[in-house]
């Protein structure tokens, strides 16, 4: 039974390289689209008569133009945003 075990677990910790590049890269191409987004949407369109649209509230600065790609990306309350977009 330990056998099996410990070969799962030996896996998952040889896989632990890959998945931290994985996520590495994902994150970079993340903020580099989330600068793109602000300077494409979140500034041209943030306000509108001195008001912050909702265009400013999910693309308006970099942190949080990136959680609103990482919610798009993950497709969880991606509806929202582009519903509003």
């Amino acid at each position: 039974v330990f056998k099996e075990l410990w070969l799962l677990v030996s896996g998952v910790i040889a896989s632990m390289k890959t998945l931290t590049w994985a996520w590495l890269l994902l994150g970079i191409i993340i903020y580099l689209f989330s600068i793109l987004f602000v300077r494409v949407l979140g500034q041209p369109y943030g306000y509108q008569n001195e008001e912050p649209t909702d265009m400013y509230t999910y693309f308006g600065t970099v942190p949080n133009a990136m959680f609103s790609l990482f919610q798009v990306m993950t497709t969880e309350g991606w509806a929202d945003i582009a519903r509003s977009s």
